[in-house]
């Protein structure tokens, strides 16, 4: 059995019931296989729980490209970046049911036990800003700080959904996020 088989087996688990009252079992009997072959392959939930939010997160990642007008400015290109980070985050079912039944659960994973994800979305952002640099798009500044902050500001808002600031609105989220961003920027290139 692929790996992306059991990790669709779980999805399915932790959306239909939430990862706490989700037991191996289960998701060994959705994906058609003994728990023993489960355990075989990710020796407690903890384990399977990570491989889930690694995949999710990379998920999210690979579609944000068509989000960006390659022909506006790098700076709106950022925020454009992180407005459809945002959007795609706050759209994604299997999050948005564990920030409503599993908070408890789900804000350590993605806050003080976020050693697993935190690299792979900063590496991730890291790289956007770096190409955007490359091209001359946006000017040549530390690209990790403010990649930090745009995963920090996403991730804020992400697990955070009452604002002031009108997220159910791409444009507001994108007014809001270029404000930040603008700022961020020009202390950077002072």
């Amino acid at each position: 059995m692929e790996q992306d088989e059991l990790l669709n087996a779980a999805v399915s688990s932790f959306l239909e019931f939430g990862i706490k009252r989700t037991s191996m079992g289960e998701i060994a009997k959705r994906a058609g296989i003994s728990p023993a072959t489960l355990y075989r392959r990710f020796s407690n939930k903890t384990e399977l729980v990570q491989a889930v939010g690694l995949r999710e997160l990379a998920r999210v990642l690979d579609g944000l490209e068509e989000h960006v007008d390659r022909d506006a400015a790098g700076g709106e290109q950022i925020v454009q970046f992180t407005t459809a980070v945002l959007v795609a985050i706050r759209n994604h079912a299997l999050f948005q049911r564990l920030l409503k039944t599993d908070p408890e659960v789900l804000l350590p994973l993605v806050t003080v036990d976020a050693e697993a994800y935190l690299p792979m979305a900063l590496a991730y952002v890291t790289g956007v800003i770096e190409e955007l640099q490359r091209q001359g798009l946006v000017p040549n500044f530390p690209a990790a700080p403010v990649a930090e902050m745009v995963v920090r500001l996403v991730a804020s808002f992400a697990l955070m959904p009452k604002s002031l600031v009108p997220l159910d609105d791409a444009a507001g989220t994108a007014a809001m996020i270029r404000a930040a961003v603008v700022t961020i920027e020009r202390g950077l290139t002072r």
